[in-house]
């Protein structure tokens, strides 16, 4: 609702397009984590305490990523609110 009907395809390539980055900068971030405390080696048990350990500080980076998503949407403010208050109040359309 926030874009026009003739930019649909634009908007949803967009979409699309931002999705995917957003999965691979999150694989990256991960693997990176993995990296550090792990290493270039295969995970057994010996190297548990280590996995578990960088799965935790992904969960923590992710979740205040998303705390600071949430923050920066709710700072943006109700924008369908804002573009039909913009119309003016004498703005009728005649289908007659």
């Amino acid at each position: 609702s926030s874009v026009n009907r003739r930019l649909y395809g634009v908007a949803s390539g967009t979409v699309g397009t931002m999705r995917t980055v957003g999965q691979v900068i999150s694989m990256g971030i991960a693997m990176l984590v993995f990296a550090f405390y792990i290493g270039h080696v295969e995970i057994t048990p010996d190297k548990y305490p280590h996995f578990l350990q960088s799965a935790r500080l992904i969960f923590i980076i992710f979740a205040v990523m998303s705390g600071l998503g949430i923050m920066a949407s709710m700072a943006r403010g109700d924008i369908r609110n804002q573009q039909s208050s913009a119309l003016p109040a004498d703005h009728n359309i005649d289908i007659t």
